[in-house]
C-alpha cells in the first residue's frame, strides 16, 4: 500500500468518525442526537433530561408500573439563592432520610422502588458548583434503592414534595 493511499484512507476515517453525531446526554440514550453545530446553542436547548415544571416526562420512561415504587428521574440543579437535589417519583413513594455521624453524607432508602432507567444509578459529581451538595450516588440492591448525597458537613436540606418530585434544597450564599 502507497503512502497516499493510506494517508486517504485515515483521513476518510477520520471523517467519517466527525460526521456521526454524539448523544446529548448519558440518561437518555434515545434522545435526538446533537451535532456539532447545536453546542453553540444555549445549554437548556441541548439538554434533553427532565426539569422539574418543563420537561416532566420522556417519551421513553414508562409510568406503567403498579407493584412497585418508581423513581423516574435523580436531578441536580444549582440555583442563585439554592442547591436542588430533585427525585421525580411516583406519589406513593416512601423513603427514610438518615445522616452520618459526621454530617457529610445524607442517606435516601427507598423501600420497594424500582428504577425507571438503569442510567439513574450512575454518580452525579456536583463538586464543580462548589455547593453544600458534593455528589449524589445511587445504587439498587434487590428492591431497595438507596440515594447517598455526599455534603459540606452539617448541611441540612428542606425536604418537600410536590407535582410528582421530592425536593431537598439546600440553602447557598454567592
Amino acid at each position: 500500500m502507497t503512502h497516499s493511499v493510506k494517508y486517504t484512507s485515515l483521513i476518510a476515517l477520520a471523517l467519517l468518525m466527525l460526521s456521526v453525531p454524539f448523544n446529548a446526554t448519558a440518561q437518555d440514550s434515545t434522545a435526538s442526537q446533537v451535532s456539532v453545530e447545536d453546542l453553540s446553542k444555549p445549554q437548556e436547548e441541548i439538554y434533553r433530561g427532565i426539569i422539574p415544571g418543563k420537561r416532566n416526562e420522556l417519551s421513553h420512561l414508562d409510568k406503567k408500573s403498579k407493584k412497585y415504587n418508581v423513581i423516574s428521574w435523580i436531578g441536580f440543579v444549582p440555583e442563585e439563592t439554592r442547591t436542588r437535589v430533585f427525585f421525580q417519583a411516583t406519589d406513593s413513594t416512601d423513603y427514610t432520610m438518615d445522616t452520618s455521624e459526621d454530617g457529610s453524607k445524607i442517606t435516601l432508602t427507598f423501600p420497594n422502588t424500582k428504577v425507571e432507567n438503569y442510567n439513574l444509578v450512575r454518580f452525579i459529581d456536583a463538586s464543580f458548583f462548589d455547593r453544600k451538595v458534593k455528589r449524589i450516588d445511587a445504587s439498587r440492591k434487590g428492591k431497595t434503592l438507596t440515594v447517598v448525597l455526599t455534603v459540606t458537613p452539617g448541611a441540612r436540606p428542606n425536604v418537600s414534595r410536590e407535582n410528582g418530585y421530592i425536593y431537598m434544597d439546600f440553602s447557598h450564599e454567592s
